[in-house]
């Protein structure tokens, strides 16, 4: 099955049940994408003579875990955007045995096949979907602990009856759709595993702040000057498909002072032109689910569709979402990054003192110890058609 394929139906089952330029010289005069320095590195829970007392929490899905000895190694199975996070938590790929395959096919094609080249070096998973998982591979790779995407019990089950840890992490979206508390349920069930809290609660606290400094001013904003826009989804000859209500479009839009005009959808659905036009949004993002661009919309080259009409063409407000460490309409480390971006694209005037560039270089000295050039910022600003 095609990778955007399987993306798409992974998305839409999770909606339906409640939900990565250069060399060193070129970017990074440190180990591309560390821990900055004098940064703490995650704590294991080994006592100070080398002992270790198991532990026992409850996963994301509800299963209970129990950790039996210090976790050196981990094999994620299934779940795309984890090995970015793992990454970060860790400051390193070191530990990870298996990775999925989408993961480092999308890493290879961002800026962060430079500063994570070294999730680019971990063998890949055999099987990296959640719905089917390879016992004797996994086994083979005899990792202290998987990680598999939640929701699969079948897969859940066939892992522990061979006698493996397993930690299931899911995408169910919280009440109001937002993807960034997402991650911070990630960050913490990793810091479960390994004992230490501190890169967590650091990205964290960075969202979260973020998060108030956006708010605070588009909550003050009338409905009446908050422009309509769509988040397309998907977008090929003939198909497309837009992020409507009770999805994470409800929360990118909502936080940044937009209307959802395709919030009448339930989740991600197909739509027509015809009811583009009945909408007609102000502004239309474009997800990295697809490799549709702005110039296919306003001049035309999908069949099927003729844009010359709808108002964001007509204004040239059709925006590309940018391409980090994941794919930034769903859940990544940059999520931060992704509201200040869009807040300035709702509404340039209120956020005029927002200096994009200054914000993409501060975010990735600061959490991924990494120098961004002017080429590396451009080209996650405007991500390319690959």
């Amino acid at each position: 099955m095609k990778r955007h394929t399987k993306l798409v139906a992974l998305l839409l089952a999770i909606a339906m049940i409640a939900g990565v330029l250069s060399a060193c010289s070129n970017g990074s005069q440190t180990t591309p994408g560390a821990a900055p320095a004098g940064s703490p590195a995650p704590k294991t829970s080994a006592g100070a003579g080398g002992s270790f007392t198991p532990f026992t929490f409850t996963d994301m899905d509800g299963h209970t875990v129990t950790i039996k000895k210090q976790v050196k190694t981990v094999y994620i199975t299934g779940m795309t955007p984890l090995p970015a996070v793992y990454r970060y938590y860790k400051g390193s790929a070191e530990g990870l045995v298996a990775i999925p395959q989408d993961s480092k096919d999308m890493l290879s094609k961002s800026v962060f096949k430079d500063i994570f080249a070294d999730l680019l070096t971990v063998p890949s998973d055999s099987a990296n979907s959640g719905a089917t998982v390879n016992v004797e591979a996994i086994l083979k790779a005899n990792p202290d602990v998987v990680f598999i995407t939640g929701g699969y019990e079948d897969s859940y089950k066939a892992l522990v009856n061979a006698g493996l840890t397993v930690v299931a992490f899911t995408t169910a979206m919280t009440k109001d759709c937002n993807a960034m508390s997402t991650v911070e349920q990630w960050l913490q069930q990793i810091a479960k595993v390994f004992g230490d809290t501190d890169r967590s609660d650091a990205l964290i606290k960075e969202n979260n702040k973020a998060l108030t400094e956006i708010t605070n001013i588009t909550k003050t904003i009338a409905e009446k000057d908050k422009p309509k826009a769509i988040i397309i989804f998907a977008l090929s000859d003939n198909k497309m498909t837009v992020a409507g209500g009770g999805h994470y479009s409800d929360f990118w839009l909502g936080s940044t002072g937009a209307i959802n005009a395709a919030a009448e959808l339930d989740k991600i659905q197909p739509v027509n032109i015809e009811q583009i036009m009945k909408w007609n949004p102000d502004i239309i993002y474009i997800t990295n689910f697809n490799t549709a661009m702005p110039e296919d919309i306003y001049n035309n080259k999908i069949k099927g569709f003729d844009w010359s009409e709808v108002k964001a063409v007509k204004n040239k407000q059709v925006y590309k979402i940018p391409l980090g460490s994941y794919r930034w309409y769903a859940p990544s480390l940059e999520g931060s990054l992704m509201l200040k971006w869009m807040a300035a694209k709702n509404h340039p005037k209120l956020f005029a003192s927002t200096d994009i560039k200054k914000e993409f270089s501060g975010f990735f000295s600061s959490f991924y110890n990494w120098k961004l050039t002017d080429e590396q910022i451009a080209e996650m600003l405007h991500t390319s058609k690959a």
